[in-house]
């Protein structure tokens, strides 16, 4: 990396080719933009956390029909939580969805409470609605997105935006955040 931005796209190009490599319709490269006289790859903003998946194989369950899940160049997509399933994607725009655990007590250490905590069954957040056997209705998310801003070197930005060479500015953005332990699977498609 020759500069934060550089170590940030180099991060969402990883996801990028980590999508391609299941098969989702994205382009890996979309080509290179210029801040403060330093060429950044530009594409899909792409984050995954931690919690989403932490091998390729888990990745790869995240994206059981990759063939239908596409991503537009100028996207952005944050995909936070274990439980989210997506099955079927149109996203030209900015894309939000996180998965939060419900607060949790310490259960006591009396058989009763440890068997209601080994009940208790989480849900997942099914993106696409089945139609057959392997046919989804896509969640499909058109918006403005983000749009990316240049920084002067004389801009009045604070110092971790500025070694970026750019910000970023929400214009529009879908947001879904849900419970991950609220009762059976919620189904996203509009």
């Amino acid at each position: 990396a020759e500069c934060a931005a550089t170590g940030e796209a180099d991060l969402y190009r990883l996801n990028r080719m980590l999508l391609h490599k299941i098969g989702v319709d994205i382009k890996v490269d979309a080509g290179l933009k210029e801040y403060l006289g330093i060429p950044v790859s530009s594409g899909a903003r792409i984050v995954f956390s931690a919690a989403f998946a932490a091998s390729f194989q888990a990745f790869k369950k995240r994206f059981p029909y990759p063939k239908q899940v596409r991503i537009s160049d100028r996207s952005t997509l944050i995909l936070d939580g274990r439980n989210i399933v997506v099955n079927a994607l149109e996203l030209d725009g900015s894309l939000s969805i996180i998965s939060t655990p419900k607060d949790q007590k310490q259960p006591s250490s009396g058989a009763a409470e440890k068997a209601k905590t080994k009940e208790r069954k989480t849900s997942n957040i099914l993106v696409g609605e089945k139609l057959s056997k392997s046919r989804f209705k896509p969640l499909v998310v058109k918006n403005k997105g983000h749009e990316v801003l240049p920084i002067l070197p004389s801009s009045n930005e604070p110092k971790e935006v500025k070694i970026r060479g750019y910000s970023l500015k929400v214009v529009e953005m879908r947001e879904i955040t849900a419970d991950s332990e609220s009762m059976g699977d919620r189904i996203i498609t509009t």
